[in-house]
């Protein structure tokens, strides 16, 4: 399984603006959105950018 962590990015939900977050991503699927950083995940900075999630991730 290929894990990461974007950092640190700010994150649109297609309503509103969530703020500067981690995002969690596993094999390509957003698995989470803040929360705890996992210890074998690859950290890819995200500042600087903005992420806008689909209905489907924003549940993630």
């Amino acid at each position: 399984m290929t894990k990461f962590v974007i950092s640190d990015a700010r994150v649109f939900d297609g309503e509103k603006l969530l703020g500067t977050v981690d995002v969690q991503v596993a094999d390509g699927v957003i698995t989470a959105v803040g929360g705890p950083r996992p210890p074998d995940a690859e950290v890819v900075d995200g500042r600087g950018a903005t992420l806008e999630l689909t209905p489907t991730e924003a549940r993630a």
